[in-house]
């Protein structure tokens, strides 16, 4: 069969075999010579679903930017899907076989495609993406996950319900009890604040609440250097200012009084990592990699302070596509395939500064990063509570919460942090609105 034919027959397959474009979901649709075809085949991946004639003519009306990116005319388009609805059909006992050979075709042209990809970027000097395409150069088809039926799976989903993995608290004691005790495995969660209201700190605090809840914590920092990062992290821990820590003695003396002033368990197993400098997702993927096959698992909450300064999966001219793109990967490929609790910091833009106040809508550049979030929680402070006699006061909103039904708690929190260079990663609630628990154990 003429290599023109197969193309088309992959196209019919993708646009009107449901169960072929499900196994597909992953293909370019740039395998496809610009026009027509690739805007059908494009159009029906993005939307997951067969088209149909009624379908593609509310498409063609509203959506005029794409036809335009794919090269293609509204009329010649309905052309196309009307020969393909009407002359590409396969007899039931031949689709096997199609099927089969039109992922072969699609292998070798996704191929081709990352070959003069790379080709291209190696003639603008640019190895990095060159190296990037190579990588993709070996296209799969997508493994769909096996669906579950309830009265086969129903005794062990209410087993496992009944047993909850702890989760790693937040240290917002009325938050964690609303929780269940906190993030757990396969959640991502979203720091969202202004410049300068404290979330490196709050993550920081983050890492030293993991810490004794007995956790390997890897932190990823962009901004401040693995030192400093571990240097509040410490203080956090032990709940002390660097002067106030006594010459002399041990961190792990220090860590031992503490738990037992506070009848604490004594973490044995906890520990932080923290790596700085520019982050890629390839990167995240090897370094979790790495230390499940050192330590026979997956650290138990993984920081990132940003995910927004992770080098985009994607090349895009556009800011929030390449964000968009990093937080879908960063759910699918970090928290649920590998079932890690994720905690990320994020930028509000200049609104919530000027208001003290913080909401979904002040997230920036990418809405799909609270999409792709499991919780959000949104700081903001005034210049009031930044300047209170009994030190910063600040307010934490819950943005978002999917699991849980918390949204629209908030709690007005004493911030350690606030003291200067003596300051550590500590935050005290003081009050809470929205919540049923008592703020304190």
């Amino acid at each position: 069969m003429p290599d023109q034919d197969i193309g088309y027959y992959t196209a019919w397959l993708l646009v009107e075999d449901k169960a072929f474009q499900e196994t597909h979901l992953n293909a370019d649709a740039r395998v496809f010579p610009k026009g027509p075809l690739r805007y059908l085949v494009s159009a029906a991946l993005k939307r997951q679903t067969v088209l149909g004639p009624d379908t593609l003519r509310v498409m063609l009306d509203a959506d005029k930017t794409s036809l335009r990116r794919a090269g293609a005319e509204a009329s010649l388009v309905s052309k196309v899907f009307e020969d393909l609805e009407n002359g590409f059909t396969v007899k039931l006992e031949d689709l096997p076989a199609m099927r089969e050979m039109a992922s072969a075709w699609l292998r070798h042209r996704s191929m081709i495609l990352s070959l003069d990809t790379a080709r291209e970027a190696l003639d603008k000097g640019e190895v990095e993406e060159a190296e990037k395409a190579l990588s993709k150069s070996s296209y799969n088809p997508e493994t769909r996950p096996t669906p579950l039926l309830l009265t086969e799976t129903a005794d062990s989903i209410l087993a496992g319900t009944r047993k909850l993995t702890p989760a790693v608290p937040t240290g917002l004691y009325a938050l964690d009890r609303a929780w269940r005790g906190g993030i757990r495995r396969s959640e991502l969660g979203i720091i969202l604040g202004a410049t300068n209201t404290g979330k490196s700190m709050v993550v920081c605090h983050l890492a030293a609440e993991a810490f004794w809840a007995n956790r390997y914590v890897l932190y990823y920092t962009s901004e401040l250097t693995d030192q400093q990062v571990l240097e509040r992290i410490a203080c956090g821990i032990l709940r002390m200012g660097k002067a106030d820590i006594p010459e002399g003695v041990s961190f792990a003396a220090l860590v031992s009084a503490r738990a037992d002033r506070e009848r604490l368990p004594y973490p044995e197993k906890a520990q932080v990592e923290v790596r700085p400098g520019d982050l890629t997702m390839d990167g995240l993927n090897r370094d979790l990699e790495e230390l499940k096959s050192m330590h026979g698992r997956y650290p138990g909450l993984v920081i990132l302070d940003s995910a927004d300064d992770i080098v985009p999966p994607i090349k895009s001219d556009k800011t929030y596509e390449g964000l968009r793109a990093i937080y879908s990967v960063l759910r699918s490929q970090v928290c649920q395939a590998k079932r890690i609790p994720v905690w990320t910091t994020s930028q509000t833009n200049r609104e919530a500064v000027d208001k003290a106040r913080v909401s979904l809508k002040h997230i920036g550049d990418a809405f799909a990063k609270a999409q792709r979030a499991h919780y959000v929680l949104g700081l903001a402070q005034s210049q009031a509570e930044r300047e209170h006699p009994d030190g910063p006061l600040m307010n934490v909103y819950v943005l978002k919460d999917t699991l849980h039904g918390t949204r629209g708690a908030w709690f007005q929190c004493h911030v350690d942090f606030g003291f200067g260079d003596n300051g550590f990663a500590g935050i005290e609630v003081l009050e809470h609105y929205g919540l049923t628990v008592s703020a304190r154990d």
